[in-house]
This record gives C-alpha cells, structure tokens and sequence, in this order.
C-alpha cells in the first residue's frame, strides 16, 4: 500500500480506515507529486520511481519475480474487451445501437470463463490478468453506480 505522512502527524495507509484514507486523499497535493494524473495504483521501483500504471506495475513485478509467472499466454485475452466495451456503452446515445448488449455479451463470456476455471483467470492461480481486470472492473461498478443509463 501507497504510505506517506500526512499533516495529522500519522502515515497515510496506517490506520484501521486504510483503504478509505487513500481514497480520501487521492487529490491532496502531495498524493499528485507522485501520481500527476491521479492515477491509482502507484508503485515505487528501485530507482525511487513512481509508476502509476497498473499494467506496467505487473511487468515491473514479473521482471523482478518471474517465479511463479504472473503471465498466462492462454488466457492472456480472457477479459481484455469488457473495457472497451464499456467506454463505448456509455458513450452510446442510442440504446438500439448493440452497445449494451456487446457489453453484456463480454461480462457473460467473462463469468462463464471464471465459473469454469476459476476462482482465478488462470485457474488456482493468480495472474497478470486478474491484476489488470480487477481495477476496471472496479471503475465499472462505481460509474455504473452513478449512472442514469442502468
């Protein structure tokens, strides 16, 4: 977890609200020294960067820890439209036009996968493309939720 002090004297991340004291403070100042575009996750690599990019953070951990591989070439796709589906669903002004059904489509075929070989993409394991679909499907739940169109 993203740690740094906070003016109360404590550590951001330190306390029994941790989740929440991050997300509450996503757009302090000092939070957008590190992430300029406020882009959550970041992570910090060993040449005091910060990376604020989910799927790069996942190369970063496979470089450094290549066993066992977080890379899945089997499924590697499995989940990679439901985004893209999504961004054109809410873009959609006309409801006959395929979007939300492309959208369902994506989430059906994506459920079914997970019912068949989950509790994982991959299985019993978890891999690059859990780590890369959970936030986004996170973002969809919370549009999704302040959306006029569900």
């Amino acid at each position: 977890m993203l740690q740094f002090p906070i003016t109360d004297g404590g550590t951001l991340g330190d306390g029994p609200d941790g989740g929440t004291g991050v997300l509450g403070r996503l757009g302090s100042p000092l939070f957008l020294e590190i992430s300029p575009d406020g882009k959550v996750p970041v992570h910090k690599d060993g040449d005091d960067k910060w990376v604020p990019d989910s799927d790069v953070i996942v190369q970063i951990i496979e470089e450094k820890y290549p066993e066992p591989s977080l890379v899945t070439p089997e499924y590697f796709n499995v989940g990679s439209k439901i985004l893209p589906r999504f961004v054109n669903f809410l873009k959609s002004k006309d409801p006959t036009d395929g979007a939300e059904q492309a959208l369902l489509d994506e989430l059906r075929f994506f459920d079914d996968h997970i019912k068949e070989y989950g509790p994982y993409v991959n299985g019993d394991h978890i891999s690059a493309v859990d780590l890369s679909i959970a936030p986004k499907l996170y973002h969809m739940e919370v549009a999704l939720s302040q959306s006029s169109r569900v």
